[in-house]
């Protein structure tokens, strides 16, 4: 089978596992399943794959598991909400301590008025 034709044959192959094949594709795929047997075999291995694969559940975790989880998500947003608070605290106290230091350069008797300005 040439690459091209596998490539069609696995692409009718998955419409076919999904019910998405037109009437003419299906014939086509059933041509394809008929003419090799080892396609024949493939297509039902994929068949069981889907088969187990819809019918599998996956475990609830226990709750302590749950805890865990929501415990480290609690701490790690709690600790984002730290560093913001820090970071606003910093903005303003660098704010007003750059504020004190351009008052006290202005209202200095002793400094030129060219020093002032700049």
């Amino acid at each position: 089978m040439s690459a091209t034709a596998r490539e069609k044959f696995e692409r009718l192959m998955m419409g076919a596992l999904d019910g998405e094949l037109s009437p003419e594709e299906q014939k086509e795929f059933n041509r394809m399943l008929t003419a090799e047997k080892g396609l024949q075999e493939e297509f039902s291995k994929y068949k069981k794959l889907k088969q187990v694969t819809k019918e599998m559940k996956l475990a609830s975790p226990p709750a302590e598991v749950w805890d865990n989880y929501w415990l480290g998500v609690y701490n790690r947003f709690e600790r984002g909400i730290g560093w913001l608070i820090f970071s606003i605290g910093m903005v303003i106290l660098m704010t007003y301590g750059g504020f004190k230091a351009v008052t006290a350069v202005i209202n200095d008797p002793g400094l030129a008025f060219i020093v002032k300005v700049g």
